[in-house]
């Protein structure tokens, strides 16, 4: 239809979303364009499109995987500059849609405000989501693999003789071929999950303190002597790797110290390992966890975010 005037000029919440081409001021270049009649729509631009499918697929894929793998580790500030800088780009061309917006028609240049507003917000979701997805496969998976492996190795350890002051950087512990699991003075501690603990001993010796402890979660029954944690029935399993969890060390402590009372043993400096035949194969599988949840993930927002840039493009060319 017919504008009241040439002067006219729509709201702030339509310009923000006008549709892919500029559209002269009405009576300022004759007749309206035929694209504000009813029943017709306006040409999409593929460019806009493709740049709103890409893009914001960028911003979370350089967010998850700075915050999520190794630039997290070993440089936290660069990591973190690549989240503040997707965000402020994202924030940089929504402000852009909106000065555009008002812009009078007249003065307008050629740009797709439109299409710009949408793909900075879309920029900003790529962002945050890429911080959360980062944030739990690093606390998971890839946080455990880098600070594990940059942790000592020992060989040769006799829990019977050894004490965790003499060890207190393991990250991968190989006990002597007679080290077992003393399940009678298994024990867990209940605060919403069940933290299990059991003493890694030599059995026959005369042991005066325990400070190596294969531990888990949810897999003992809290004061009854039982533990089913990492491989507790593998006969060849004689080995363990660091529990590097800072959130889960408190209540091991506490485990232990239910132990410490309930067996009259002492643990003064008590080290929290997962009880495996082979420490390499299970850093192997943090990494690999790591790296197929990325995987997965990317796929996901890549469908996520196109599905949303058609929907998009759809309202538009009815607008």
């Amino acid at each position: 239809r017919e504008f009241p005037c040439a002067c006219y000029c729509p709201p702030l919440w339509y310009r923000l979303f006008l549709p892919l081409t500029p559209v002269p001021a009405p009576g300022m270049y004759g007749k309206p364009s035929s694209a504000m009649m009813p029943g017709r729509r306006r040409k999409m631009n593929l460019l806009a499109i493709c740049l709103a499918v890409v893009v914001p697929w960028l911003s979370f894929m350089a967010v998850a995987v700075a915050l999520g793998f190794g630039l997290r580790f070993s440089m936290p500030p660069l990591a973190y500059l690549v989240l503040f800088a997707a965000l402020g780009y994202g924030v940089s061309l929504v402000a852009s849609a909106v000065a555009a917006s008002k812009q009078t028609e007249a003065a307008r240049s050629y740009r797709e405000p439109s299409w710009t507003a949408y793909l900075g917000l879309m920029v900003l979701v790529g962002a945050l989501c890429g911080y959360s997805f980062a944030s739990f496969v690093y606390s998971t998976h890839m946080g455990p693999f880098y600070s594990t492996s940059n942790l000592n190795v020992y060989s040769g350890i006799n829990p019977s003789q050894k004490t965790g002051r003499a060890v207190m950087d393991v990250g991968r512990a190989y006990f002597t071929s007679d080290s077992v699991l003393d399940l009678d003075k298994a024990v867990g501690f209940k605060n919403q999950d069940l933290y299990c603990v059991v003493p890694i001993t030599v059995p026959g010796s005369q042991q005066k303190n325990y400070d190596f402890w294969a531990v888990g979660t949810n897999c003992c029954r809290g004061l009854i002597p039982q533990f089913r944690c990492g491989e507790y029935a593998n006969v060849n399993a004689k080995a363990g790797l660091r529990i590097v969890r800072d959130e889960d060390r408190p209540f091991y402590r506490l485990a232990v110290q239910q132990s410490e009372a309930a067996n009259n043993i002492t643990a003064q400096h008590p080290i929290f390992l997962t009880w495996v035949q082979d420490p390499v194969n299970e850093l192997h599988h943090l990494r690999d966890a790591g790296m197929r949840s990325v995987t997965v993930a990317a796929f996901a927002f890549f469908l996520f975010n196109g599905a949303c840039t058609m929907l998009a493009a759809h309202l538009y060319s009815k607008l």
